[in-house]
């Protein structure tokens, strides 16, 4: 069996994730900001980390900042790493008062959205020297609905990110699909992976342009050995370090929707991210998602040698079920 190892380094993994943001798993050290009068401020914590369901996220969230002494007004000015989240640019404590509250803004926060931030307090802006850090990881989720078309609610899935690792060749086989409410053309494929792995991880695919099909960093919940596995194609890896669409376009590292099927044909357009190593993958160019509508007519010719990897197969496919591997008699 084919392992990790035997690609090709290509450069060490960066900690840096695409839609599934590394802010909240950061733990920081310095919890104070030391002003010149050695008066000590604090965040009351040093991590918000959520996800929310649509509808759900509150209209703000209120931080507490506390100090040691309070025998004087003290104002503290505020700043952030990317400018993402709203917040007054500065807390004012009145004399005898110790404790003040920083009110974050999530009106914004809609469908799909992301926050990945870091808000700084010290005393000296120019180097953060002595800050005290809260970081800040706030997602929101989509409605999601089951994807189902001409009679068919499967999608195929051609998987050559991690069956030619387990098997030696990539593998065809029925996945549940789900499409976002909010967002046409953002798909999450269930638990696609799940005969490799005991870990449910669903699987998102930004499809909403077809010229530009994405998927982002995110876990896939297998380890072959080398440690948890996560993806994410190139075009979503140029794209978050700010290279231009036409240029990954003509690279060939977008993936594409046409006519039902989402292909990714450039070999080697995913990274494969495992044990601090990048590698790339889909090095047979053979990734591929048929959407339910053509599922029936790519059926005619495809083979359902490796249809036991996915969920349970039925001519009538009203009662799929995840997780049962079994093929049911035809």
């Amino acid at each position: 069996m084919a392992t990790l190892k035997s690609i090709a380094r290509i450069v060490v993994a960066s900690s840096l994730l695409i839609g599934i943001c590394s802010c909240g798993n950061h733990s920081y050290t310095t919890a104070h900001a030391y002003t010149p009068g050695n008066e000590v401020f604090g965040f009351e914590r040093t991590a918000i980390n959520a996800v929310y369901e649509p509808g759900t996220a509150p209209a703000s969230i209120t931080v507490a900042i506390e100090r040691d002494k309070a025998d004087k007004a003290a104002t503290l000015v505020l700043s952030s790493a990317k400018g993402s989240a709203a917040f007054a640019p500065s807390v004012s404590f009145e004399k005898g008062q110790k404790t003040a509250s920083l009110t974050i803004d999530l009106a914004s926060l809609r469908a799909g959205s992301h926050i990945c931030d870091t808000i700084f307090m010290a005393p000296d802006f120019r180097t953060r020297e002595g800050a005290s850090y809260l970081a800040i990881d706030l997602s929101m989720g989509y409605t999601w609905t089951r994807l189902s078309d001409s009679g068919c609610s499967y999608a195929l899935l051609t998987d050559d990110l991690i069956s030619p690792y387990v098997s030696g060749a990539s593998a065809t086989f029925p996945v549940i699909i789900e499409e976002a409410v909010e967002a046409p053309g953002m798909y999450r494929l269930v638990n696609p992976l799940g005969a490799y792995s005991k870990e449910d991880c669903d699987i998102i695919i930004n499809a909403t342009n077809p010229a530009e099909v994405i998927v982002a960093r995110q876990n896939t919940g297998i380890d072959l050995g080398h440690g948890s596995i996560s993806i994410e194609s190139l075009g979503a890896y140029h794209l978050e370090n700010g290279r231009r669409p036409s240029t990954i376009r003509m690279a060939g590292y977008f993936g594409t929707l046409d006519n039902g099927i989402i292909t990714f044909k450039g070999t080697e357009s995913f990274y494969m991210h495992a044990g601090g190593e990048r590698n790339r993958a889909n090095l047979n160019g053979s990734l591929r998602i048929v959407l339910p509508s053509m599922v029936a007519q790519v059926e005619k010719t495809e083979s359902k040698e490796h249809y036991a990897l996915g969920v349970a197969y039925y001519q009538s496919p009203e009662a799929i079920s995840v997780g049962s591997y079994a093929l049911a008699d035809e």
